[in-house]
């Protein structure tokens, strides 16, 4: 039996990693998905607030992901992971004894992408396991301009105080 780690970031780009493991589960693969609960970083929930949005886009995206796994009874474990995001992945994947880790990313460039690159280039590079990287939709306004809003309103209250 394969064991998969998918981590759960802030970004809606842990749904398609989710249906891409289902795929391959209904074609027959025998596995154990390991989800990774990823908190929003700071910027990510400065830029919503700033936004009106209502924040826990990883516990959405968390609770999306174990309805789609549940609902097709592919095995499933969640786990939390706090800190550097390429770290806890590879961490978690050593820890939990994964196979594979498959991972979201956005389709076009954004603000959000530059941080998920930096985060799954760090991932690629030091990962004790193979990596998939599944694409997922073109990013919402919200990560194209809400994550760069959010990171000049930080630098702004740095330069303030």
């Amino acid at each position: 039996m394969t064991r998969i780690l998918i981590p759960v970031l802030d970004s809606v780009n842990s749904g398609p990693a989710v249906r891409h493991v289902i795929d391959e589960f209904l074609h027959g693969e025998l596995m154990e998905v390991q989800l990774l609960h990823l908190p929003a970083s700071p910027t990510y929930r400065v830029a919503h607030w700033l936004l009106g949005k209502n924040g826990g886009a990883a516990d959405k995206a968390l609770q999306s992901a174990r309805d789609l796994l549940e609902r097709v009874h592919v095995p499933c474990a969640v786990h939390s992971g706090s800190g550097n995001k390429a770290l806890a992945i590879n961490a978690a994947a050593q820890r939990l004894k994964t196979d594979r880790i498959v991972l979201g990313t956005a389709r076009h460039w954004s603000a959000t992408r530059m941080t998920e690159d930096s985060v799954i280039q760090e991932v690629l590079d030091t990962a004790p396991v193979p990596v998939t990287l599944v694409a997922g939709k073109a990013v919402s306004r919200v990560e194209q301009y809400g994550v760069a809003a959010g990171l000049g309103a930080t630098l702004w209250l740095i330069l303030v105080e």
